[in-house]
């Protein structure tokens, strides 16, 4: 009997890399997230009780400065829109308002790629293209939307890739990803499991069976194909340091934030806790004679404090007193979550500052990208990235000339060395009080360096400015008219 395939069995890249994965998904999630995650991220205390700890739990809100320096660092290359440059085929006009025939422009699904890549240290572009019907024509084809799009694969989908070298270029030979369909049964939503594996010279999906009782059985290959590009056209966008030049096992950029983040959450669960006890005094006494239960064990005493409560106590010589916890333990608490978040906030700048860039970009010199900070580095293969994906896109066209694929525009072009930010910003300032510099050209600059939203616009700005300006002089008239404070 021949052994069963499970092509569901993951590299030990993809195996290396996917407490990484959970922790930045979990911290990026959110407070209810971590909640779910319970004691993986906040671990119960010896002998608390568990309804004690899922009290604690529900109490316990994250301050996720993860997600704040992924979002700046996704702002800043975002800044401008991600556009073709240059001279191209008119074809990709069009092409660009719905690259993924999901109804997303060029710019809107590089923002969701650029900032999945930051977030996990990886992400693959997929190009691919539907396969027309014998005998369709090309305007059939056309109407069809038979032509090539883009795929985003989040890291955690694709479970081995395999890059050779032996053409003399690294390309794709090998690739397996999740592909999981839905199919309803009685109004009901099931999971089907479902793995491409692509590769030079063809595919195959498999989908892993289920019985009758739901039971899951054994995999296998329910659709095949040709592959007639001779490679896998899927390419790894990386922007963590990898173990190794070919591999997959990476340190994702923001990983020790991430880590930090849960470091936080933990202190700041304890803080917390100890604050909501803290707050309230403890009742004690001495010299009382504690009630007894039937089987003879003391009851604890609970009463009801307040202005209609009367403690009293047989032994004179008893008295009832609160006791207060002092505040060393408390400030202590206060004290490491002010240093955690400075921890947080120094990590959180430091793939923008020069000389961090560990990532170097196929189309940028050595000499140059020493000079760039990591996330420059990163947008530089971002744009390396859809730069092969026009290529591919070509070659599916029928192209036999690539060279006039499309290059994109992903913007470099910002103040990027935070350690420096304060000064150069405050100097800005004082250029623009000191009228040396236009109003406008601190905007463009306050833009440039992300400090203003993408979507800033300057000739609106300035017409809400002068409203604003003639309904403050209106309000000023007023005051100074007797007739119209009367009215």
């Amino acid at each position: 009997m021949a052994d069963k395939i499970d092509p569901s069995v993951p590299s030990a890249d993809y195996l290396a890399n996917a407490s990484s994965f959970k922790v930045l998904r979990t911290v990026m999630a959110g407070t209810e997230a971590m909640r779910a995650a319970g004691e993986t991220y906040l671990p119960k205390h010896p002998a608390e009780d568990p309804t004690r700890y899922q009290g604690r739990l529900k109490e316990t809100v994250l301050l996720n400065r993860l997600e704040g320096a992924i979002n700046s660092a996704v702002g800043k290359p975002m800044g401008i829109p991600v556009a073709l440059t240059g001279q191209y085929d008119p074809y990709y006009d069009p092409f660009v308002m719905d690259v993924d025939l999901l109804g997303n422009s060029l710019d809107v699904f590089a923002r969701a790629f650029f900032e999945d890549g930051v977030t996990a240290g990886l992400a693959y572009l997929m190009v691919d293209m539907p396969r027309a019907e014998p005998g369709m024509t090309l305007a059939q084809e056309i109407a069809s939307n038979i032509r090539p799009y883009f795929i985003h694969f989040r890291a955690e989908d694709v479970i081995d890739c395999t890059v050779s070298t032996a053409t003399g270029k690294p390309i794709v030979i090998d690739a397996r990803w999740w592909e999981n369909g839905v199919r309803k049964v009685n109004f009901a939503t099931i999971i089907v499991k479902r793995i491409r594996h692509y590769r030079a010279d063809g595919w195959d999906l498999w989908e892993l069976a289920v019985d009758d009782k739901g039971k899951e059985t054994d995999w296998g290959i329910v659709e095949s194909g040709p592959n007639l590009m001779g490679e896998v056209t899927i390419i790894p966008f990386f922007t963590g340091r990898r173990a190794t030049k070919t591999s997959f096992n990476i340190k994702p950029p923001f990983l020790d934030l991430a880590w930090k983040n849960v470091e936080h959450w933990q202190s700041s669960s304890d803080q917390r806790n100890i604050l909501k006890y803290a707050r309230f005094p403890m009742l004690a006494g001495s010299g009382v004679k504690m009630p007894v239960a039937k089987r003879g064990e003391p009851k604890p005493v609970v009463p009801m404090l307040g202005p209609n409560s009367l403690l009293t106590t047989e032994d004179p010589q008893g008295k009832w007193y609160f006791v207060e916890a002092e505040g060393k333990a408390i400030a202590a608490g206060q004290k490491d979550l002010e240093r955690l978040e400075a921890e947080m906030d120094a990590l959180a700048m430091k793939p923008h500052q020069k000389g961090s860039g560990v990532i170097t970009a196929t189309s940028v010199k050595a000499s140059e990208a020493r000079e760039n900070s990591a996330i420059k580095n990163m947008a530089l293969n971002l744009k390396d990235a859809l730069e092969r994906a026009f290529v591919f896109a070509e070659r599916y066209r029928g192209m036999a000339d690539t060279t006039r694929a499309p290059s994109v525009n992903v913007s470099t072009e910002y103040d990027d060395d935070t350690g420096n930010d304060a000064p150069t910003m405050d100097s800005l300032l004082k250029a623009r009080v000191a009228g040396e510099i236009t109003r406008k050209t601190y905007w463009a600059e306050l833009k440039r360096r992300g400090e203003l939203s993408s979507s800033f616009d300057p000739d609106q700005e300035q017409i809400d400015l002068d409203e604003e300006a003639s309904s403050m002089a209106a309000e000023t008239d007023n005051v100074d008219d007797p007739a119209a404070l009367a009215a």
